[in-house]
């Protein structure tokens, strides 16, 4: 049943997000409050990190190259994730779930130097930040899709809003003009039925 109530969330995605929002501050405010569990919050970090490589990543072929469209060759397909964005807000509530608990038992506040640990921390940030930029920047992927690839049209007019639909649509209807007025009716019907 948790199963279900988790999957009918699916397409809720702000409501879903907004949820992790609230759980992460909740557990933020939990550490400044008690001043300790800087290893569960640590670990948590690093593990969340992962995550969200995992999303901006394209999978692995076998031969440990990212899976990318070969170029024109091959079909135009959306970018694919290594990780889904539903299983990455699925394991990203679980995990701070999981530290919330722990914050609950002393056994898991171990005593460190947490000015050590958030210069560690940084530093494995911005070294995964830079080792993920030069590998998109070297096979050429952007995970961020700030258009859509798919076609919109405009409720009231129609036509495709966006300026490379519409210089398509301007060229296949100069094409179908051209066609029309070069051919026949007689040697329209045959090269639209040779075409089938």
């Amino acid at each position: 049943t948790v199963r279900l109530s988790i999957d009918r969330t699916t397409p809720y995605v702000k409501i879903r997000w907004l949820i992790f929002a609230a759980l992460a501050t909740g557990f933020v405010a939990r550490i400044v409050i008690l001043k300790r569990f800087y290893v569960v919050t640590y670990i948590l970090g690093i593990y969340l990190l992962n995550l969200f490589v995992g999303y901006i990543s394209p999978p692995l072929g076998p031969d440990g190259i990212p899976d990318l469209p070969a170029g024109d060759r091959e079909e135009d397909r959306p970018f694919e994730r290594r990780l889904y964005e539903m299983k990455f807000w699925r394991a990203a509530v679980l995990s701070i779930c999981i530290s919330f608990l722990c914050t609950l038992w002393n056994g898991a506040d171990i005593p460190v130097y947490w000015e050590a640990m958030a210069v560690y921390f940084a530093l494995v940030l911005i070294w995964t930040s830079t080792q993920q930029y030069r590998l998109m920047r070297q096979y050429g992927y952007c995970p961020c899709a700030f258009r859509n690839s798919k076609k919109r049209y405009d409720k009231k007019k129609g036509k495709p809003r966006r300026d490379d639909d519409v210089e398509m649509a301007a060229l296949v209807q100069n094409d179908l003009k051209a066609n029309e007025s070069s051919s026949t009716p007689s040697s329209r019907k045959a090269s639209v039925l040779g075409g089938l």
